[in-house]
């Protein structure tokens, strides 16, 4: 899912509570901006450009001389960083203590959800793809759409996503309303 559907969410929840530091992060932040500095003269560019141009993450570097794709690095630094220190892109976003609210945009397997079930704060909450030719996202052999099924009892919301972007930003309005309301008064 995109991870601009969450700015809609972010967007309205911001407008009506000023007072809240709200932030949206994500897991692969920080594997992205290291594969970045490390393959920059290659021609990897940031995170924000492959979620805008997503078909170039699957075209070879241009100065790469191995051929490699941005996906392919990203794929690979990922398993090898979780292979020294599994937690290694999960604890920087669950232990630091900044802002009232944290946006994490892209738990997508099941040691991250392990991970933030053991935190007391955590609101689970989830967007799904449900628009006509949306493709799961592959992780390895599975997909990522069925690899977290086990813990669909840990959704306390779930937003349908049909792909229009007007109903999409009245459920991501309806969800903050509901949401506010009980919570973040």
């Amino acid at each position: 899912v995109s991870q601009s559907r969450y700015a809609f969410i972010i967007e309205h929840l911001r407008h009506k509570r000023k007072n809240l530091h709200i932030i949206r992060e994500g897991f692969a932040d920080r594997l992205y901006a290291f594969c970045q500095q490390l393959y920059g003269w290659a021609g990897f560019e940031s995170k924000q450009f492959y979620q805008m141009n997503p078909k170039a993450k699957d075209q070879p570097l241009p100065k790469d001389p191995k051929g490699r794709t941005p996906r392919s690095i990203l794929l690979r630094v990922a398993e090898k960083v979780r292979e020294f220190d599994p937690e290694a892109f999960m604890a920087p976003v669950y232990k630091s203590n900044f802002g009232d609210i944290k946006f994490i945009t892209d738990m997508r397997t099941p040691p991250e959800m392990e991970y933030a079930i053991n935190d007391p704060n955590v609101y689970f909450a989830r967007i799904i793809a449900k628009y006509p030719g949306y493709k799961p996202v592959s992780y390895g052999k599975d997909d990522i759409d069925h690899l977290l099924e086990p813990y669909d009892k840990y959704w306390k919301e779930v937003i349908e996503n049909y792909g229009d972007l007007n109903d999409f930003r009245l459920k991501a309005i309806e969800f903050t309303e509901r949401k506010h309301y009980r919570d973040w008064e």
